[in-house]
């Protein structure tokens, strides 16, 4: 009743090190906020009248299950349909569906925008590259850090605060955006491409690796298909010609091919800037 007067972080998190980001701070205008709901009500008026009755917490739960009994009983299961909404809340409310054999669940997620890029991560990488697993405890396995189209101190400020740790231990930082973002201008190397792209810039840093056989041997070999005709094709994009189209300087383009190359392990980090 008294409420909150702060908001810490937990330094045991091995990601965020009791980093807080903003929502977090955030937290304690929505937990002391006046007129906060917290504790079931049901309305005894008429709908619109704003009469409300405050009940239990066994009134609140019984009341709704045994309208869901009826409901259930008179006009069957697809008469249901359980609707949730980000963020991971939906994994509550689909075994709650499930528990009860309600083939209605809807989930209004990230289907537009976030699944597609996620889909073609799978497709093109064989897994996720959005957002990838590749931090350790400590973060400093990562040796190198290639934030392309995405800010991520802004986005997601855990994950950069591990970037940061690394980055004391000696990791580098490349980023490819054109926009004068911060994380760019204390980068280790930026990479201002002109927007449509990075496709071009893409290609003309695997004609760098491949040319210089600063790539992984074996695990072509054994891993890959089609290894001749990615070969055969970015011969058509030395870094000359995708300077050009680019916007990039040329000798940026060969130093960050080797550092990717050559400082590992390399982690791309990548988002809707590349859909």
């Amino acid at each position: 009743d008294k409420g909150q007067d702060k908001a810490r972080g937990d330094p045991s998190n091995p990601m965020s090190r009791g980093y807080l980001c903003p929502k977090g701070r955030a937290a304690l205008g929505i937990t002391n906020l006046p007129n906060r709901i917290k504790y079931p009500l049901r309305r005894v008026g008429a709908r619109g009248s704003q009469r409300w009755e405050r009940v239990s917490w066994e009134e609140a739960i019984s009341g709704i299950s045994a309208k869901l009994e009826h409901i259930l009983h008179d006009y069957g299961a697809e008469s249901v349909c359980v609707q949730s909404l980000p963020p991971k809340d939906y994994i509550i409310w689909q075994a709650f569906a499930k528990t009860i054999e309600l083939p209605n669940f809807f989930r209004h997620d990230h289907h537009i925008c976030f699944t597609p890029l996620l889909i073609a991560d799978i497709l093109t990488f064989g897994n996720l590259i959005t957002y990838p697993n590749l931090l350790k405890e400590d973060g400093t396995e990562t040796r190198t850090f290639v934030l392309w189209g995405l800010n991520l101190p802004e986005t997601n400020p855990a994950k950069a605060s591990v970037m940061e740790h690394a980055r004391k231990a000696g990791a580098k930082v490349i980023v490819i955006d054109p926009r004068p973002i911060g994380v760019a201008e204390t980068a280790d190397i930026w990479l201002r491409v002109r927007p449509g792209t990075d496709a071009a810039l893409g290609l003309g840093m695997m004609n760098v690796i491949i040319r210089e056989n600063l790539y992984d041997k074996e695990f072509v070999e054994k891993w890959t298909y089609g290894f001749d005709m990615l070969t055969r094709l970015v011969e058509k994009y030395p870094p000359a010609k995708v300077a050009e189209i680019t916007w990039v300087d040329e000798a940026s383009i060969i130093e960050a091919a080797r550092l990717i190359a050559t400082n590992k392990p390399a982690a791309i980090f990548t988002f809707v800037g590349l859909v």
